[in-house]
């Protein structure tokens, strides 16, 4: 009966991730499609290039901080890690909206480079 309830406890809490999983997956193709943009522009984007990948480090690591801290607030509830991987999928989905509107988009009528990606999983 225990192992029973861990295993399903243990599946709960793979399911709190799913979203979140998802969302990074997004947000690596965006970022990618981002960075091929930019290297397609050749030399005089090197220095974009650089600064979009040092722009992604530094809010992976804003990223892990809040939603660990969002974690921290609520433990040692059993809602903490839903929390957290909630915190993530919310920041993720805004970051990949953000890469596309500002790599991803055309000031002029030309479709962006990918559809837009969708804020909220509720919208979906």
């Amino acid at each position: 009966m225990l192992l029973h309830a861990l295993t399903m406890a243990a599946a709960a809490l793979g399911q709190a991730d799913a979203p979140a999983d998802d969302a990074d997956g997004e947000l690596n193709r965006y970022y990618a499609a981002a960075m091929e943009r930019l290297a397609e522009q050749g030399e005089d984007s090197a220095k974009a290039r650089t600064e979009l990948r040092d722009a992604q480090r530094a809010w992976i690591k804003y990223r892990d901080a809040e939603c660990g801290a969002v974690f921290t607030n609520w433990y040692p509830g059993s809602i903490a890690r839903t929390m957290a991987a909630d915190c993530s999928d919310r920041l993720t989905r805004a970051r990949t909206h953000a890469i596309w509107a500002h790599w991803l988009t055309f000031v002029d009528s030309t479709p962006p480079i990918l559809p837009e990606p969708q804020q909220d999983r509720s919208a979906s």
